[in-house]
């Protein structure tokens, strides 16, 4: 429909049913109109005018949830790889972001696999998991020890930000104001390190982390040459645990080095109390989680089968 003939339709219906053009009712109704017939922008703009007039509009509130997905704009949603990094747009589903770096790093597939229910997975996002800002978000610490950054864009341009760091607080970030994540670039790099993934929770699928860890070792001669420790619920962001990797680095990953990593744990942040679990709960879950990486990867580790789900 051309907009002359949107225009004298509105004009009819204006009529008819005896309303104001400014009405938010009429505005609402438009909007899904446009919505229905594919004129995002224009269903935008009545959605924005409507909720000038009445912020708390709820079924405005609800469209502008709808149209302000960034899954739903191409350009957020794309992946793509090129010499030296994998590109996550920030719309791309958890599910594909998950599926992209377990081809890369499979010893991600079982974080990956505990990672929330299908409803989360195919509709949240990776510029979510980021602006949400939750020191349990699973792929947080995963991003983190693969030195990944954040290509953030708003009115003054675009900038690039580590993801170690993006997060300030709990629901806290360095987004300034009319700034938006654009993509997640993670450095090819990095997959160079053998990573693994680790999480402890109430329940094994669909619950959220208590505890996790994201662990990286890069080894040659027998040598830890490059080690990322990763610590998510420890504090109130997700920690990298900087004294934990320098207890390891350039070192025998051996009972006695471990013995040393485990030492450091509580040099990086102090973990937290709250109704998932005490603060000496969390301390002792990130030393056995480093414990566990031992007996998977160690040197000098003894044969255990530390897997007790089977695998799953």
């Amino acid at each position: 429909m051309s907009m002359e003939k949107w225009a004298d339709a509105e004009g009819a219906l204006l009529d008819g049913l005896k309303l104001q053009p400014d009405d938010p009712e009429l505005l609402t109704a438009l909007a899904v109109v446009a919505l229905r017939r594919g004129e995002r922008t224009r269903a935008r703009a009545l959605v924005d005018d409507v909720l000038t007039r009445d912020p708390f509009h709820s079924e405005a509130q609800l469209l502008a949830g709808e149209l302000r997905q960034t899954a739903s704009v191409a350009e957020l949603a794309a992946v793509s790889t090129d010499a030296t990094h994998l590109r996550l747009g920030a719309g791309t589903t958890v599910d594909r972001a998950w599926a992209e770096l377990v081809s890369y790093e499979p010893g991600l597939a079982r974080m990956a696999r505990r990672f929330a229910g299908p409803a989360v997975r195919g509709t949240g996002t990776v510029g979510g998991n980021l602006v949400n800002a939750s020191p349990i978000a699973d792929l947080v610490p995963v991003l983190v020890a693969l030195d990944a950054e954040v290509v953030v864009a708003g009115p003054q341009g675009t900038r690039t930000v580590a993801v170690d760091g993006f997060a300030t607080g709990v629901r806290r970030t360095v987004l300034e104001a009319g700034e938006v994540v654009v993509r997640v670039d993670v450095p090819l790099a990095s997959f160079a390190r053998s990573t693994r993934a680790y999480k402890v929770s109430r329940r094994f699928d669909d619950d959220i982390s208590t505890v996790s860890a994201v662990v990286g070792i890069e080894q040659h001669g027998g040598r830890i040459d490059d080690v990322r420790v990763v610590l998510g619920g420890v504090a109130t962001t997700v920690v990298r645990a900087r004294a934990v990797e320098r207890a390891l680095l350039g070192r025998t990953w051996d009972a006695e080095t471990l013995r040393a990593a485990q030492a450091a744990v509580g040099s990086d942040a102090t973990p937290i109390s709250d109704h998932r679990a005490s603060a000496s709960y969390r301390d002792r879950a990130v030393r056995g989680l480093l414990q566990r990486w031992w007996y998977e990867t160690g040197h000098d580790a003894p044969t255990a089968d530390v897997d007790v789900w089977g695998g799953r």
